[in-house]
């Protein structure tokens, strides 16, 4: 664990091929799609009617061809650049590892992994090849490769799965399988791969061809009947048989609507390059219609409707203040994830014995407790976090402490000290802020005018969220964790009458989305972090911002990819054009 790999060692593996380079392509081919977008049905119909038009001569008859082909080459061109940018974004997943080679920690390129190479996670990485863990404290999600949306905690000796995302906890782990041999290069990665999915105009459209393609044969029948059986044609006339061959073939072609799916293709492609002119991410071309159908839109407070750079304001102490000091200080040198509270601990902070202290056990923050845990020899247990998780037990003074500062907006974090047998004792409270983002009370009232209703879930306390989302307009009620029914059918009507939703794990986040969704909306949803991935999954339309968490943006259909949250109005405005003029459109050529 603490040399890995020598150099010579690395070398032998990689004279036996045992390099991470994986030659096993998820997706079509090129070649494939160009086959399976050029070799329909219609196209076949409307070549076979061209040939005919051109072996009589008629060519003024044939500038359908041109149609036809446009609307072909869209489809190619869209489905072959949407393929390398999922490629691109594959690649720009995991762009750096970190291994143990020769008693260092040195970062490789992925590919550059070998087989019994030491690498090390941390969270919010991607596991890059098949390992095992070497080390306890680590919790994964597996969900792209089981289905599974639970985090399961990995021990000493577990086999952890290419694909997996580190969720909670740092770990070494040795690399089992590489390349090829990974068992996420046997599957299909839901994160990964090209999934072509349609919108519902693109459904309806596809339901109108289906019904045409059923019609066509028997149409097509009754036509060629009537203009060489039953019409006065004479067809020994060169003149008149080409009047019934070109009447046949206007017929024929007017039954597809080829205007119609150039139109949708057209419409949806030019929406995407418009998006990209406002720096986001369109990873899939329907979900500019999702966007524009969604009537509940999910945010996250802090990075979204605030600025997500906490500064602490104030402490108050309860307990000897440079023993406090030292203690808080040396819990923030063994965090080694630091979240956004964390910085603002760190900048704040400050001691130079952090090292006279003897470690028993440290257990890492974790979104599901809100709070990290230290034990130190003779002194007994810390807990730095959340103060409604951590101060179980306040004095009465302290409690007027806690309500002026949620009255102020201030997010509170306790440390307590616990010795066995002994009552738990509150040290201090910290009391940090994070300043709402400017833009975010106009969006908001766009949004509103739009029918589009907010709801915030956030991980701070339900009163300190409120608060905040007062400061940008939106006053309305809210309910933290505890009081969240388990029922399903409870959930549905909860979420119906409440705004603001605190103290919220991600499990519970994902429940909250898909009560919304049981209530017959189109959600979307708005992350940066670890902690959205389940909830963005879940929702119809996942929104990423460019600084989340790689693995976030993974199942994201857009990324904004400066953070701009003040680019979602103009978002909802195109997706809502492009659906307005495909509807007008497609009405009249119908």
């Amino acid at each position: 664990m603490t040399e890995g790999l020598s150099n010579a060692e690395v070398e032998e593996q990689k004279r036996l091929g045992n390099l991470n380079i994986m030659t096993v392509k998820v997706g079509n081919s090129n070649k494939d799609i160009i086959i399976k977008n050029s070799m329909t049905l219609f196209n076949l119909l409307n070549l076979v009617l061209a040939v005919v038009l051109f072996i009589i001569g008629s060519y003024k008859n044939m500038l359908f061809i041109f149609s036809i082909i446009s609307n072909t080459s869209i489809g190619i061109y869209q489905e072959i650049k949407a393929k390398r940018i999922i490629e691109k974004l594959s690649f720009l997943k995991q762009d750096k590892v970190e291994v143990i080679r020769a008693g260092e920690q040195v970062s490789i390129e992925k590919e550059e992994l070998v087989l019994k190479d030491i690498i090390c996670l941390k969270k919010g990485v991607q596991v890059p090849v098949d390992a095992i863990c070497l080390e306890e404290g680590l919790d994964v999600d597996e969900s792209m490769i089981t289905g599974e949306s639970d985090f399961i905690e990995k021990h000493v000796g577990d086999f952890i799965y290419s694909g997996s995302l580190v969720m909670q906890g740092a770990s070494k782990a040795q690399v089992q399988a590489v390349g090829n041999h990974t068992f996420i290069s046997k599957l299909t990665k839901e994160a990964s791969v090209l999934k072509k999915s349609k919108s519902k105009i693109q459904q309806q459209i596809d339901k109108i061809l289906k019904i045409i393609a059923i019609g066509i044969i028997p149409i097509s029948i009754l036509v060629l009947l009537n203009q060489f059986v039953f019409s006065s044609l004479n067809l020994s006339v060169i003149a008149q048989r080409k009047m019934a061959i070109v009447g046949t073939a206007t017929t024929i072609t007017s039954l597809i609507p080829e205007g119609l799916v150039l139109l949708t293709s057209v419409a949806l492609a030019l929406g995407v390059i418009k998006l990209s002119q406002m720096d986001v991410l369109t990873q899939e071309l329907s979900a500019i219609e999702t966007l524009a159908r969604v009537d509940v839109l999910c945010l996250d407070k802090t990075g979204t409707i605030t600025e997500g750079q906490m500064n602490v304001e104030n402490v108050l102490y309860y307990n000897d203040k440079a023993e406090t000091n030292d203690i808080i200080s040396y819990i923030i040198s063994l965090d080694k994830e630091q979240n956004s509270s964390m910085e603002a601990l760190t900048k704040y902070f400050t001691s130079g014995q952090q090292n006279t202290f003897e470690l028993v056990s440290y257990q890492p923050f974790s979104s599901e407790t809100k709070y990290q845990s230290v034990e130190i020899k003779n002194k007994g247990n810390y807990i730095l976090g959340a103060f409604d998780l951590v101060a179980k037990e306040v004095t009465s003074k302290q409690k007027a402490d806690i309500e002026e500062a949620l009255e102020k907006g201030y997010r509170i974090l306790a440390l307590s000290h616990n010795v066995l047998g002994e009552k738990s004792q509150l040290l201090c409270l910290i009391f940090l802020k994070d300043r709402p983002k400017k833009e975010a009370k106009k969006i908001l009232e766009y949004f509103e005018k739009q029918g589009t209703q907010i709801k915030i879930i956030s991980g701070d306390h339900p009163k300190t969220v409120s608060l905040i989302a007062k400061e940008v307009g939106l006053e309305a009620d809210y309910i933290g964790l505890s009081e969240l029914p388990e029922s399903e059918k409870e959930l549905q009507e909860v979420v119906e009458e409440k705004t603001i939703f605190g103290r919220i794990t991600p499990e519970r986040k994902r429940d909250i989305i898909a009560a919304l969704q049981a209530n017959g909306y189109t959600v979307g949803m708005i992350g940066d972090g670890i902690n959205d991935i389940l909830a963005l999954k879940k929702s119809d339309c996942p929104i990423a911002l460019g600084s989340g968490n790689e693995a976030t943006k993974s199942v994201a259909q857009f990324i904004l990819l400066k953070n701009d949250f003040s680019v979602l109005p103009n978002i909802l405005k195109e997706g809502r054009k492009v659906i307005n003029n495909i509807t007008r459109v497609a009405s009249m050529n119908l």
